[in-house]
């Protein structure tokens, strides 16, 4: 199966964009110690998590990273991301 450029992109900035969100509170939920409250057990810190603002932060961070892959692709001389090719990485 061969990959195109587009898909292994769109993949990475996935799995970078769920590690970013979830990874510390994956980690911080393994020790029971969550501060955001997000992988907690404690009602008290459990409330503390407004899960609307978890997603406006989140929608804006995925379109931070948007703009920052369009920069990159127009700093490699291409019109769209989809026409980035391995030579520009």
């Amino acid at each position: 199966m061969k990959w195109s450029m587009k898909g292994i992109a769109r993949r990475r900035l996935a799995i970078g964009a769920l590690f970013a969100v979830v990874g510390p509170g994956l980690i911080a939920g393994l020790s029971d110690d969550d501060p955001a409250g997000i992988t907690t057990q404690d009602p008290e810190l459990f409330n503390r998590f407004d899960p609307v603002l978890g997603g406006r932060r989140l929608k804006n961070y995925l379109k931070v990273m948007t703009l920052e892959a369009q920069t990159i692709a127009r700093a490699c001389g291409k019109n769209h991301l989809h026409n980035l090719e391995p030579e520009d990485l």
